[in-house]
Parts: C-alpha cells; sequence; structure tokens
C-alpha cells in the first residue's frame, strides 16, 4: 500500500470518527433527560454551543408580545438630572447595522443586547417599574450590582460612547428600558402607535468608569 493510500485512509477514518462524534453529541443534546444524557451534559453544551444550538421556535414561532429598546444618559458626577444628556437608543444601531448585512458580527451583539435586556425586565429586582431607595442604593455598590445592569452599562458605554461624551467625560450613567407591548397578531391593525402603551424601567444612576469583577 502506497503512502498516498495510507494517508487518504487515514483521513477517511478521521472523517468518519468526526461524523460519528458530531452524531452522537447531536443526538444526545435533543433526547429527553436521561442518566445518559445528564452525565456527559456538561460535553454535549460545550460543543453545540453557540454553532450547532437549535431554537425551536424557527417551525413554531412565539407570537410577538412586545419588543425592548434600551436607553441611556449620562451626567457629571453631582449634577442634577435636568443636566445630563439626551436619552441614547443603544438598541436601533444594532438592529440597523444587522439589517445592512445579516451576516455582520453585529447581530451576535444585538442578540446579546436583548437576551440581557429580556433578563433585567423579567427578574424579580430590576423588572420592578419603582426601584426601592435600598434598592437603587446597593447597585451603587459594584459588589451587590446584579451581573445583567453591569452588563447593560457596558454595553451602552461602547455603543453609545460619541453620543455620552458630547457634554465631557461622563461621570455617570443611567440606563432605562423601554417595553414596547404590541397587541395579538389577529388584532394587529388596530392600533398605529408603536410606543402608545409603552412600559418604561428606570434604573438608577451608576459609576461610569469603575471596572467590577
Amino acid at each position: 500500500m502506497t503512502t498516498e493510500r495510507i494517508a487518504l485512509a487515514a483521513f477517511a477514518f478521521v472523517c468518519a470518527l468526526g461524523c460519528a462524534f458530531h452524531a452522537a453529541m447531536s443526538v444526545l443534546f435533543v433526547l429527553p433527560p436521561n442518566p445518559v444524557g445528564e452525565s456527559v451534559r456538561p460535553l454535549v453544551l460545550a460543543y453545540t454551543h453557540p454553532l450547532f444550538e437549535q431554537y425551536w421556535n424557527v417551525f413554531a414561532p412565539t407570537p410577538i408580545e412586545a419588543d425592548l429598546t434600551v436607553y441611556v444618559r449620562a451626567k457629571r458626577v453631582g449634577a442634577p438630572d435636568s443636566a445630563a444628556t439626551g436619552w441614547v437608543d443603544i438598541s436601533s444601531p444594532l438592529i440597523a447595522e444587522v439589517r445592512k448585512n445579516k451576516l455582520s458580527l453585529y447581530s451576535t451583539l444585538k442578540v446579546a443586547q436583548m437576551t440581557l435586556a429580556v433578563a433585567a425586565k423579567n427578574d424579580k429586582v430590576l423588572g420592578h417599574r419603582v426601584l426601592k431607595p435600598a434598592e437603587a442604593a446597593a447597585m451603587r455598590d459594584p459588589r451587590h450590582r446584579p451581573v445583567i445592569l453591569e452588563a447593560l452599562k457596558r454595553f451602552a458605554l461602547v455603543i453609545g460612547a460619541d453620543a455620552l461624551a458630547a457634554r465631557g467625560r461622563p461621570d455617570e450613567v443611567q440606563l432605562a428600558l423601554a417595553d414596547h407591548r404590541f397587541p395579538r397578531f389577529t388584532h394587529r391593525f388596530e392600533r398605529d402607535d408603536k410606543h402608545k402603551d409603552d412600559t418604561v424601567l428606570l434604573y438608577p444612576w451608576l459609576p461610569s468608569n469603575e471596572v467590577t469583577q
């Protein structure tokens, strides 16, 4: 057997082994909970996420009930709210980039930001329409700040950097989450004003320059 045939056979064997491994991981991923699957679940998730993850809403999409927009504004420390910058939309720029190029890396950022926004909306504390004074004060301490809010703040400082620095380098930033509620699909033509039923969740002012662990 020539060297070329040995190399070809080895390559075919490796390819077959890779296909068998992929098939096994896929089967374990889609199987209902079972002892075997649970014992290797960390390995299965490490392999399938994010490249091979399957979202079932592709086949049975959930009707749109709401969409979320994240806003941020900034000010100098000690300045009144009236001295803050205007509210900066940090969601729409990502959506615009994705619409221009469906394969853009911005799509990953858009999904990440919306995932955080939904998590904040559903959080037992962050989802309150009006935070209690103690809750707001606690969030100023980076050791006690919810990871969701810190991650959204970092998104804001990157995406809205130019607008937030319009009045100088900001010392504090404030996030707001607008929940644009849509009617059921069968009643989609009954209301034209998308923002009529908005619910806005306003979060406390946070230092913009500290680094949390």
